[in-house]
């Protein structure tokens, strides 16, 4: 098996937790947290771009996001459009940016790029415009650039609810009791499971699956519209 190395961007985050911290047999991984590239700044310093080139990986999984709510008749024009521009920057043209930088610097093009997106890259919700077209965009980015790039593989993830720390500061527990209702496992994945899926495809990349998604939401989107 061709040995990973795989740069992580937003490393920082508890839903691939698993993956970082467990040691799999052939797989290299360089983090990159919110610290050493604040993504609002879309560009990573040179710094930086020197320390991943030198680390030579030939997979990237980008797992940053930021998700804040808002309330459309409480904030003034100004905010909402920097607010918007903050997670376009954050949730997907870092993504580009740093898929553009190592796909022309790198000596042998990445083997795959693997992206978490959310349900809410399918679906919109009151109270999350800028996080919903943000992910939106970051879809279309991934699909945009399985054309550009034929020889790299480019894998989107849609999570559904799981047990973050981001979900307990989203959601009382009275919502989430609520949601999970509407889950077909009748319960929030963990930050494992969705490792899990990740670790599968990252071990055993298949060029010919690009430019799509995989929803991992315990079933929830199976039932659409109706409750039973």
């Amino acid at each position: 098996m061709k040995q990973v190395k795989l740069t992580i961007i937003g490393a920082g985050s508890d839903l691939i937790e698993p993956l970082i911290n467990n040691k799999y047999e052939g797989i290299n991984i360089q983090k990159i947290t919110r610290s050493q590239w604040d993504l609002s700044e879309t560009t990573p310093s040179q710094k930086l771009i020197s320390e991943i080139i030198s680390f030579a990986p030939n997979q990237l999984l980008f797992a940053a996001g930021v998700n804040k709510k808002i309330e459309l008749n409480d904030i003034k024009n100004e905010d909402l459009i920097c607010l918007v521009n903050n997670h376009f920057s954050i949730n997907c043209v870092s993504l580009i940016s740093i898929v553009h930088l190592l796909q022309n610097n790198l000596a042998n093009k990445l083997d795959a790029v693997h992206a978490i997106s959310s349900l809410y890259g399918l679906y919109g919700r009151k109270n999350r415009l800028p996080y919903s077209v943000s992910k939106h965009a970051l879809e279309a980015s991934i699909k945009c650039l399985a054309l550009e790039y034929p020889e790299t593989q480019f894998m989107g993830y849609r999570p559904g609810f799981f047990k973050t720390k981001l979900t307990s500061a989203n959601l009382t527990k009275e919502m989430q009791d609520e949601l999970s209702k509407r889950i077909g496992k009748k319960r929030f994945g963990t930050p494992l499971e969705m490792s899990k899926v990740l670790l599968n495809n990252i071990r055993a990349t298949n060029p010919y699956q690009t430019g799509t998604f995989i929803t991992v939401d315990g079933g929830m989107i199976s039932g659409g519209i109706f409750d039973s």
